[in-house]
C-alpha cells in the first residue's frame, strides 16, 4: 500500500477495534468523498445462476447497508432492476476527481 494510503486508513479506523465499527467507519468515509451514482462493474466471478456476471455494469445510486458476511452493500441499478451488490466486487470507473484520490 501507499503511503498517503496507510495515512487514509489510520486517520479512518483510528481507536477502532470490531469489524463492525471499521465498516461503518468506511461507509461514512465513502459517502463523504464519494459523489453519486456512479458507474462500476463487476470484476469478481459471480454465481452462474445471477442476474448479474464479470465484466457487467452498474450505476451505483447510494451505499445501502453493512452485511456481515459481504461487508458494505451498494444500491444500484443494473438496467432497469434495482440491485443490492457488495461494494467490495465492484470497480468504480465513473468518480469524480476527489474520489479517485482514495483507494478503498
Amino acid at each position: 500500500m501507499l503511503p498517503q494510503t496507510l495515512s487514509i486508513h489510520g486517520k479512518i479506523i483510528r481507536g477502532l477495534e470490531s469489524e463492525s465499527d471499521i465498516l461503518e467507519a468506511w461507509r461514512i468515509r465513502i459517502q463523504q468523498v464519494v459523489t453519486f451514482p456512479f458507474k462500476a462493474e463487476i470484476f469478481e466471478v459471480q454465481e452462474y445462476v445471477s442476474i448479474i456476471q464479470q465484466g457487467d455494469l452498474l450505476k451505483v445510486l447510494a451505499i445501502d447497508d453493512i452485511d456481515d458476511k459481504y461487508g458494505i452493500i451498494a444500491h444500484a441499478r443494473f438496467g432497469r432492476k434495482k440491485v443490492y451488490f457488495p461494494l467490495c466486487e465492484l470497480e468504480a470507473i465513473d468518480l469524480s476527481h476527489e474520489g479517485k484520490k482514495y483507494h478503498f
